[in-house]
């Protein structure tokens, strides 16, 4: 017989992996997998054992999420009937069940207001170690920061946690020298941004920002003035890495600006620069998509076409190239026009869902806004990269994305 008691501690188990995703996905991230598969198998159990009490809690607004999450992961797996099976393929479906998580989630868990504190002193904590560990790459080894990732994932992922400190100011304001924890966690995602290089990121900057704003113009716990002086200071912090370190970023914007003038040359065909690849890897995917509109190539299969259409010399080589460096896209060539569909769908409802919280919602302003943060910053890293497509990306969303479901469900049943 299994009691309350024991369901507590299950949902508290469940809740503690994925706060430790949020601390190690940057750094420590082999285990960050772990804490993740972990917290599913035990969503998995707690639903077969308390599934009758679990659906009670459920809003209409979570049926339309799980119906969208369902198409955007069913027509993954409809590309597995569709297109030939590859080791890509079943290693991209396998991602794509990430997701389901967030169903299992949203469903099932219902923590403690005090297990709050852990979802906010990992957010700081997440963005302290990843900074530690940019110095001491960057500055010790002398190599571009990169965490325990790729300094792509590591600066985006890291930006966000620093964004995300800034919020948890509703939390920390009870305490003494309250803002101190927020600054630090700020200082710390911003500066392991930047020390990994990774400039498609800095793109969502402003867009952040006008987040942060829009949730301290609505949110009654924060007085405007002084979300207003907060706001500017993190402009003038940011502004003034940038000046200290032109240098470095400086050299970076331009050799960006450099390499995109050049792809544009007559009779260029060295397309292996940063820029220039992503030019030339979008160039074939719409290519691509235009051949195969309905299902694109499959999970997987598109690299198989790229060949096909630099022999056809509709394209130069970019074999070399693991992934198309824009989700969009992606989808595209994955599963042709109606996963790009599934895709903004799921991002536009997302964006939705959380900005009117913030509007129209008396509480959890601050959680709602953790959420605007994950789905605006991923949809503009997404323009560079493929957010939705590497397991290390698809984690942290995943778990950041359940973890502020389920907090904000708790808080609404608790009042």
């Amino acid at each position: 017989m299994i009691t309350d008691n024991s369901i507590r501690k299950l949902n508290t188990a469940i809740f503690v992996s994925l706060c430790y995703v949020l601390i190690s996905v940057g750094s420590i991230n082999p285990t960050a997998e772990i804490g993740l598969v972990f917290g599913t198998l035990l969503a998995i159990f707690l639903t077969l054992i308390n599934s009758k009490a679990a659906f009670k809690s459920i809003s209409k607004e979570h049926y339309i999420l799980f119906t969208l999450l369902t198409v955007y992961v069913g027509i993954g797996i409809l590309t597995y009937f569709t297109h030939e099976v590859t080791d890509r393929t079943l290693s991209k479906i396998g991602t794509s069940f990430h997701f389901i998580l967030i169903i299992f989630s949203i469903i099932l868990l219902s923590p403690s207001k005090s297990l709050k504190n852990i979802f906010w002193i990992s957010i700081i904590l997440g963005a302290i170690i990843n900074f530690s560990a940019a110095l001491y790459q960057s500055q010790y080894l002398g190599i571009r920061a990169h965490g325990g990732i790729n300094a792509i994932l590591f600066g985006d992922i890291s930006l966000l946690l620093g964004f995300m400190s800034v919020i948890s100011y509703s939390y920390f304001k009870q305490f003494r020298f309250s803002a101190v924890f927020p600054l630090m966690g700020l200082i710390s995602g911003i500066g392991a941004s930047f020390l990994s290089q990774s400039r498609g990121g800095w793109i969502a900057i402003p867009f952040l920002l006008i987040v942060i704003l829009a949730t301290s113009y609505y949110q009654e716990k924060i007085n405007m003035k002084q979300a207003v002086l907060s706001l500017m200071s993190s402009i003038a912090f940011i502004l003034i890495v940038f000046y200290l370190s032109w240098d470095l970023f400086g050299s970076r914007i331009e050799l960006a600006i450099h390499q995109f003038n050049s792809y544009f040359l007559p009779g260029n065909t060295n397309i292996h620069t940063s820029v220039g690849a992503r030019l030339e890897i979008w160039k074939g995917a719409m290519l691509l998509i235009s051949d195969y509109p309905a299902l694109g190539a499959g999970m997987g299969g598109w690299q198989d076409i790229f060949a096909i259409q630099v022999s056809e010399g509709r394209m130069l080589d970019t074999s070399l190239y693991t992934n198309i460096h824009n989700q969009i896209l992606q989808e595209g060539v994955n599963k042709g026009i109606i996963g790009i569909f599934s895709y903004l769908a799921l991002n536009i409802y997302l964006f939705y869902y959380f900005l009117s919280k913030i509007k129209n919602s008396s509480n959890n302003h601050e959680l709602h806004a953790i959420g605007l943060l994950l789905v605006v910053g991923y949809f503009i890293f997404g323009l560079t990269n493929v957010v939705f497509s590497h397991g290390t990306f698809n984690t942290f969303f995943v778990s950041m994305l359940a973890l502020v479901f389920t907090l904000a469900k708790s808080d609404k049943h608790q009042a």
